[in-house]
């Protein structure tokens, strides 16, 4: 077996890279915005291909269907977008009103954890028969570092020792970023082979 885990910042392309190696455009769930939440194995198996999920409680979930891999593989509001949103709405209520020391606090810090997405999923194993897993090549596909859920960047952090190679990809328009030379320092305690 020879695991190559694909790793980057989220909302890099690393689920519609491994569906392009892998000739499959829908095969893992992909958007615009940060859609990956677990670690996710893709290793060769029979047709048509199925997906077994160990959650976070120890309990596992077998036979799921490829189509439903989005059920299991995303959790909503990675980009932070609708808690942004939520409490930015909150302050202005307040501040149109004048009462700006009347702020709730302790309220808007409850808003961020009920709305803070927290994926219960902890791997998805995928078996899937595409010729270029056949000879023991084992894809993953992990969540992106810098997601505002901290939890994601630690699953991919406490899954690297398991790599044999990692392709980290990196966003080509601006300079990369700080969060990624560090995610790459780390990485290279863990890892000599890089692409």
């Amino acid at each position: 077996q020879f695991t190559l885990a694909v790793v980057g910042e989220f909302s890099r392309g690393k689920s519609s890279l491994i569906n392009a190696i892998l000739g499959t455009p829908d095969l893992l769930p992909t958007s615009i915005k940060p859609a990956t939440a677990a670690i996710t194995v893709i290793r060769h198996g029979p047709a048509p291909g199925r997906a077994s999920v160990l959650f976070k409680d120890g309990t596992t979930r077998d036979d799921v269907p490829l189509d439903s891999l989005r059920d299991y593989c995303t959790a909503p509001g990675l980009d932070g977008f609708a808690l942004r949103s939520q409490i930015s709405g909150t302050l202005a209520r307040f501040r149109q009103q004048g009462r700006e020391e009347e702020i709730p606090v302790e309220e808007l810090e409850r808003q961020a954890q009920e709305a803070a997405p927290r994926p219960m999923v902890h791997t998805v194993n995928v078996c899937y028969p595409s010729p270029l897993l056949s000879d023991g090549i084992v894809l993953v596909d992990t969540p992106g570092i810098g997601s505002v859920n901290p939890e994601h960047g630690e699953a991919t952090r406490a899954f690297i020792h398991k790599a044999d190679a990692v392709i980290f990809l990196i966003n080509t328009d601006p300079v990369i970023s700080a969060s990624e030379c560090n995610f790459l320092t780390f990485l290279q305690d863990y890892v000599s082979r890089f692409l």
